[in-house]
């Protein structure tokens, strides 16, 4: 007898089927719920750091930087 492991055939196994996408409204509420988890982090971040009260403009500025990060993180970990 051998021992030699046998060998396959020769094609690969199929790719996994990819999962279908979320009906339009629980992809609008996974949205805001995200806004309001950033909205939250900005908001303490602002509270803790001294010297960041410049306005509005840099709050909207700094959250929606925040928001465009945390998309951007979770689109190319998650897909």
């Amino acid at each position: 007898m051998s021992d030699a492991t046998p060998t396959g055939e020769g094609w690969p196994p199929p790719p996994p089927a990819r999962s279908p996408y979320g009906s339009l409204l629980s992809r609008f509420g996974a949205r805001i719920v995200d806004g309001i988890i950033v909205s939250i982090v900005v908001a303490v971040v602002f509270a803790v750091i001294p010297g960041l009260e410049l306005g509005g403009l840099v709050y909207g500025v700094v959250s929606a930087l925040a928001n465009f990060g945390y998309f951007v993180y979770l689109e190319s970990s998650r897909g």
